[in-house]
């Protein structure tokens, strides 16, 4: 994008991953529909799909500060801010990669649940999932989705995922 000499500001629905250069006389805005991000200089990722039922801030370098209505909170490395929809949030520390990864090409989950990876999935690839066990929903594991590879996953046991065209079992 190219912005003027004192307003450097985004609007965004979906996800982005930004690398901001600082700049103390014009700072970096980025605005969702849940809240308002500001920062001089710094490296993070938001990600606020429509669908979601909660929205995110990951901090990996640097300060940024959030506006949630009259609220301020601001973040540091390492810590995530998640939003739901009716205004509610957490601070919470986080291994920031995990929620960038997919700028690398991958996606990944570090011991959640099989139902939550599957959820994130199908944000992030617009697929439908269906567990057909309903034991598998609950099953936590380590999950390294890649863009070339396919699936690679760590589980006690196998499990049928069924997608609207193919199923896979894992």
């Amino acid at each position: 994008p190219v912005f003027s000499k004192n307003d450097r500001k985004v609007i965004l629905e979906g996800e982005g991953y930004f690398e901001v250069v600082s700049s103390e006389k014009s700072p970096f805005i980025v605005t969702t529909e849940h809240f308002t991000l500001k920062c001089t200089g710094t490296e993070f990722n938001v990600s606020s799909y429509a669908s979601a039922p909660e929205h995110s801030v990951t901090l990996v370098n640097g300060k940024v500060d959030i506006s949630i209505g009259d609220r301020q909170i601001p973040l540091r490395p390492n810590e995530r801010l998640t939003v739901s929809k009716d205004g509610g949030h957490n601070v919470s520390k986080v291994d920031p990669y995990r929620f960038y990864a997919w700028k690398n090409g991958e996606v990944v989950f570090r011991n959640d649940r099989l139902e939550d990876v599957l959820k994130q999935l199908s944000l992030t690839y617009n697929y439908d999932f269906v567990i057909k066990d309903a034991e598998g929903r609950d099953v936590t594991a380590n999950y390294v989705v890649d863009e070339q590879y396919g699936v690679c996953t760590i589980t006690p046991r196998p499990i049928l995922i069924t997608t609207k065209s193919k199923e896979f079992i894992y």
